[in-house]
């Protein structure tokens, strides 16, 4: 099982991380102080580390910083950047920022390690390759991930095409089976009662 350290002053963030991620494969802990996520960390050992760049008592920067500091090497780490927040941490290693307001599903294939250019920043160490390429003799590498990405496309449209149309032939024979129900069985007894009530609406009018 995987720990996870989130570090941050929101503490509901902690029960929305909690419906991403399997309780079997991912333990999810909080804090919202740095101090505390220090605690945290050299007590339980997180593999992952996800912490805000602004917490209660110190920046998420210095947070690193002490935990280094203090020799912990284990995990991977990421910083959760709030909505706004324009401080530029382009010098400080680490292996990802996660944007607020967070999108939970790109977070959870992140820690996979099954993101997609785009919808979070890459992993530093992707990043470093691709710079390799852009500089090397292959100025195409952007083309290539789009070529890519467009076939991908086009297979995952064939796929989902090609399950509803299976998913129809099934569930067709089933809803003519359903309405033919219906009209013999239900249908009667609904229009029974309609008829009911409106010969007894007529019957009380009559009678006034």
């Amino acid at each position: 099982m995987k720990k996870v350290l989130l570090l941050d002053m929101d503490e509901d963030l902690k029960n929305s991380f909690r419906l991403v991620f399997p309780k079997d494969e991912y333990q999810i802990m909080h804090a919202a102080s740095g101090k505390d996520g220090l605690d945290l960390a050299f007590k339980e050992k997180p593999d992952i580390f996800i912490v805000n760049l602004k917490l209660k008592d110190m920046k998420g920067e210095e947070f690193l910083k002490a935990l280094k500091d203090k020799g912990y090497k284990k995990g991977r780490f990421y910083f959760l950047r709030d909505e706004g927040d324009k401080e530029d941490i382009s010098h400080i290693e680490v292996d990802g920022v996660i944007e607020k307001p967070i999108n939970y599903l790109a977070v959870h294939g992140l820690l996979l390690e099954r993101a997609e250019k785009g919808e979070i920043l890459m992993d530093k160490r992707e990043e470093r390759v691709l710079e390799l390429f852009k500089s090397s003799s292959h100025p195409s590498v952007d083309e290539k991930f789009l070529e890519l990405r467009d076939q991908i496309e086009a297979i995952l449209r064939d796929v989902i095409e090609e399950a509803h149309r299976k998913a129809t032939e099934m569930i067709e024979p089933l809803i003519r089976t359903y309405i033919q129900w219906y009209v013999e069985k239900r249908l009667p007894y609904v229009a029974e009662r309609i008829l009911k009530e409106k010969i007894d609406e007529m019957i009380k009018l009559l009678k006034k």
